[in-house]
């Protein structure tokens, strides 16, 4: 880790931990504490990511940490998440948050296909299909919008959710 990105976690956990609502605890915390080389372990150094997220598991500010590092995009290990994880949930609320007519759904659907497809480098016509079959099933039903978001999120959910697990394994570590 360089001197710099040393200094850049050091003032994010500093704007973290001085804008948390209510926040009392100070330097109490231990990843304040802590080499910050663990919460950006390198690619491959798994044994760094289990350590930090250990930290994490028992830390008072978890759940705000994790949510600053989500809107913000942070690198490393932030709120007991790795990036690939937080950018999984990133793309879960962009699908869950699909509100209005049939076709924005369809829009959203073709966003999260396109996503998928960048993230795996392949082009995925099954899962298109399959998509494409559950919009039509929809239709031919006359199901409502929120259903046919909740069936397309679910045909989805499984794909995203393997790219994850994938890039976590190619040594994504953070």
């Amino acid at each position: 880790m360089t001197s710099q990105e040393r200094l850049d976690r050091a003032d994010a956990l500093y704007v973290l931990l001085t804008r948390l609502p209510g926040a009392e605890f100070g330097a109490a915390l231990e990843c304040a504490e802590t080499d910050p080389e663990v919460f950006f372990p390198e690619p491959g150094q798994t044994h760094l990511v289990v350590k930090a997220k250990a930290i994490c598991a028992v830390c008072p500010v978890i759940d705000s940490c994790r949510e600053v590092a989500i809107r913000r995009g942070e690198h490393g290990i932030w709120g007991g998440t790795t990036e690939s994880e937080r950018r999984t949930i990133r793309q879960w609320r962009r699908l869950a948050a699909v509100e209005g007519d049939a076709n924005e759904v369809a829009a959203a659907a073709e966003r999260a296909l396109a996503a998928i497809e960048r993230v795996s480098g392949a082009p995925v016509p099954g899962l298109r299909r399959h998509v494409a079959d559950v919009l039509r099933w929809a239709d031919d039903n006359g199901d409502s919008d929120a259903d046919r978001a909740s069936a397309v999120l679910a045909v989805l959910r499984p794909e995203i959710e393997h790219l994850a697990v994938l890039d976590d394994r190619a040594g994504v570590a953070a």
